[in-house]
């Protein structure tokens, strides 16, 4: 894999068989950069345990890539063993990020770093705001104008609740209690939608992919990072009225209740 992108694990993966041979399995292929999507890899084991590898464009997609997935057509010659299959399997994609898209949100509440390292409630983000980022690349904190606030409240929407504790000893001297709201009683608690990605120390996960013991980046009031763990896990822990998210005009990380988020 060319350097400046990783696959992200775990996304979708199904068995479309009684048998429970043929499987279908999605990893998505994200700009390092900037967190975006750049096309899917499909990966598709047919009844008889032969592997094959598919590459399903995004508007983010390169010519090179577009070109890749023709290759990708042309050489399986759609077999009707893997055509089914991939026809399926596309459909259950379509459907899942349709849903991903709509309900990648945090509550009402939620707590988010500006510029200033001040905090401002995320329902009451504008597009005159300047968020602190995460530079994925050169491992350190920047900025980024928000583009939109994103508001969803349609439906019910139900949310986890995830408590992180600091790895290392907690600061003798508890005074930053009293400056950084996402702090309560030295822990970092945040809630979000199941589907919301975040960033650990194994790559981007989704909030009901998290395990005790995951590690997460934290940023303090001095606007260091600082390493927490997942110490509590509360899922489905209330339906909300309305969730809320951000587009950046730059970058794909910001700060939610001190730890450092994806906004997709």
């Amino acid at each position: 894999m060319k350097r400046g992108y990783f696959l992200w694990d775990k996304l979708i993966r199904n068995t479309n068989s009684t048998d429970g041979k043929r499987e279908v399995e999605f990893k998505a292929l994200v700009i390092e950069s900037n967190y975006k999507v750049c096309a899917w890899v499909m990966i598709y084991k047919n009844i008889e345990g032969k592997t094959k590898y598919f590459c399903i464009p995004t508007q983010e997609s390169s010519k090179e890539i577009w070109d890749k997935c023709f290759i990708d057509l042309r050489d399986t010659n759609l077999q009707t063993t893997a055509y089914l299959p991939i026809t399926w399997a596309m459909m259950n994609l379509i459907g899942q990020l349709t849903n991903d898209y709509n309900n990648v949100c945090f509550s009402k509440g939620s707590m988010v770093l500006t510029q200033n390292m001040q905090y401002k409630t995320i329902e009451t983000i504008t597009n005159e705001d300047t968020l602190v980022v995460y530079d994925n690349i050169r491992k350190k904190l920047t900025t980024s104008k928000v583009k939109k606030l994103v508001t969803h409240d349609e439906s019910k929407y139900e949310v986890y609740k995830i408590t992180f504790t600091q790895k290392e000893e907690l600061y003798a001297d508890n005074s930053e209690t009293f400056s950084n709201p996402s702090i309560i009683d030295g822990k970092k608690v945040i809630e979000a939608t199941a589907n919301h990605p975040i960033l650990t120390n194994n790559g981007i996960k989704r909030i009901d992919e998290l395990e005790y013991g995951n590690e997460v980046l934290v940023v303090n009031t001095l606007g260091e990072t600082l390493t927490y763990i997942v110490s509590n896990i509360q899922k489905n822990y209330r339906k909300v009225d309305s969730v809320y998210n951000v587009i950046l005009e730059n970058g794909n990380t910001f700060v939610v209740d001190g730890v450092i988020v994806s906004t997709k």
